[in-house]
């Protein structure tokens, strides 16, 4: 049963900070299973909500009626698991603050083994793991979301020695609330997974103990995990790892680009080879192709959460075979200036295609899918 009331009289010691998203059927079991293991100390539980439409958070404010250790967050028109984590512990009113799942997944029973732990002052941060001595995630993930995370795990391990973390993707875990809100505006604005970005922001700073524990079967609702999930777990190991030379998203941008080119090559073969069009027919055939596979590609992907939909994604392409063009047209100057100055021609095409790349990039990032969008937007 779901307890009301809180002392305010006392310091409060831990605050749970509960990101969700569709997690109505969640709520109330889990406040209730938290008020079981955590009845001796004074504690908060802060929701974070990112506009649910099974409103989860009319569910959080109903039970917060009754049980002031409930407070909601309801964030409107923004998105993502990262920044609601820094929203919540921003928030938060204790020196500790516990970042968990609502869909009872994570072992709340290691809390005050977590909390014991860092109150020591060994530890700054303390990590619930699937995958230390005697922890278990088989019961909750699937073999393939197992094999997926181990993965990501030695992915990740790559960049953070010499720091050693058997789960870089715990999505549970307890931190000094100080130390997260120092260095909380060099997170990745579109994180998936905090913890490993927590720590290579701090990593001069971080002290890990890792608490294993037994992952759970889902309670109810279903896993966000999801090919943009994906990706921005590869643009956050970018960042760390080669994100001070290049961003993230021009890496992707680039890569999309390069299949870009590979399209353009095989249908230049077909036009020109098999179908005997005219080498310029082809060529511009190809060219079309490629542009408007590379727009739409990067409008999935690099561009996700800018995506743009319906009229926006017409008036978008037509924006995007403008900006390429004018950068197919700079590569084609430069890279033949450079060649008539007797340079190598390999190192001028190079230094040709990578103007137009940064060209392409830098100006449809600010006018195809920022100012179109925004200015479409106002006319909608």
């Amino acid at each position: 049963m779901i307890k009301s009331g809180v002392n305010y009289l006392k310091t409060t010691e831990l605050s749970v900070v509960v990101p969700t998203y569709n997690e109505k059927s969640n709520i109330y079991k889990l406040v209730e299973s938290l008020e079981f293991v955590l009845k001796d100390i004074n504690w908060e539980i802060i929701f974070v909500d990112d506009n649910s439409p099974d409103k989860t958070a009319e569910e959080v404010r109903k039970i917060s009626k009754v049980n002031s250790k409930v407070h909601i967050i309801h964030r409107i028109g923004r998105r993502g698991l990262s920044s609601a984590c820094v929203e919540g512990a921003i928030y938060a009113s204790s020196k500790y603050v516990l970042i968990m799942d609502a869909d009872m997944q994570h072992d709340e029973t290691i809390i005050i083994r977590m909390l014991n732990t860092i109150k020591s002052g060994n530890y700054n941060l303390i990590v619930g793991s699937r995958f230390v001595d005697g922890a278990s995630a088989s019961t909750g993930l699937s073999k393939i979301r197992e094999n997926g995370s181990k993965l990501a795990i030695w992915m990740s391990q790559l960049i953070l020695k010499p720091i050693q973390l058997c789960d870089t993707m715990s999505g549970f875990f307890m931190f000094e609330r100080q130390l997260l809100v120092k260095y909380a505006e060099s997170f990745s604005p579109n994180g998936f997974k905090i913890l490993l970005d927590f720590i290579m922001c701090a990593k001069k700073e971080i002290k890990i103990k890792e608490i294993g524990y037994a992952m759970r079967a889902r309670y109810s609702g279903d896993s966000k995990m999801n090919h943009a999930i994906v990706l921005e777990y590869l643009q956050l190991l970018i960042e760390h790892s080669i994100g001070k030379i290049f961003p993230a998203r021009f890496i992707f941008f680039v890569l999309v680009g390069t299949s870009g080119l590979f399209l353009h090559l095989v249908n230049l073969f077909i036009f020109y080879k098999i179908f005997s069009y005219d080498f310029y027919t082809s060529q511009l055939i190809a060219t079309s192709i490629s542009i408007t596979s590379n727009y739409l590609i990067n409008n999935i992907f690099t561009f996700r959460e800018r995506m743009l939909k319906g009229v926006r994604l017409l008036f978008g392409l037509f924006s995007f075979y403008i900006i390429c063009g004018i950068g197919a047209w700079s590569n084609l100057a430069v890279s033949s200036k450079l060649l008539d100055s007797d340079f190598n021609w390999m190192i001028a095409g190079i230094i040709g295609a990578g103007i137009s790349s940064v060209w392409n990039y830098s100006v449809s990032s600010r006018f195809t899918w920022r100012w179109n969008s925004t200015l479409l937007k106002g006319q909608s």
